[in-house]
């Protein structure tokens, strides 16, 4: 069976869209409580992505690095690509640091799919490829790629491109 071109950016919409219905309907479902409000007060939808360690990286990306001293927790633990490649998404979403975030992730795990796919295609059985895909999508951490304002799909983006120009 032939594999059409467009599998890995199929695979990556699909996933994603069904991650998109489970994150809003949770954060919905569950009371303020539970899931206390942090990024998007005024867009509930968009709490389920500005999670934990987002804060750092939409402080690095609006403000800068800051470090207060030794013992206190500061942005500068935190490598500075990711919240670059925040502020240059302002183009796309101006104003708005935690939009551009999660844009940016969207746009980083499809490239990191597809780059998976390619690396795949060349590394290991032809009929093994679609399965692969599908692995790396249905990953439960693969919610990282999905909007999540976190930098694990630029760093898997970077890392499997790596490999492709190493080969």
């Amino acid at each position: 069976m032939a594999e059409s071109r467009w599998f890995p950016v199929v695979a990556f919409v699909v996933a994603a869209g069904a991650v998109f219905v489970v994150t809003v309907a949770s954060v919905h479902l569950l009371s303020s409580d539970t899931v206390p409000v942090q990024g998007y007060p005024q867009h509930r939808f968009f709490e389920g992505w500005t999670r934990w360690d987002t804060g750092w990286y939409f402080s690095i990306a609006t403000q800068g690095y800051r470090y207060f001293g030794p013992g206190v927790q500061a942005s500068v633990a935190f490598f500075p690509a990711y919240p670059l490649a925040m502020r240059f998404a302002d183009v796309v979403v101006p104003g708005d640091a935690l939009a551009a975030g999660v844009v940016v992730t969207y746009a980083l795990g499809l490239l990191s799919v597809v780059l998976f796919w390619r690396w795949c295609r060349a590394a290991i059985r032809s009929d093994a490829v679609p399965l692969a895909v599908a692995v790396l999508v249905l990953w439960p951490c693969a919610f990282f790629l999905y909007g999540a304002v976190y930098s694990d799909a630029l760093f898997l983006a970077a890392a499997l491109g790596s490999l492709l120009l190493l080969e």
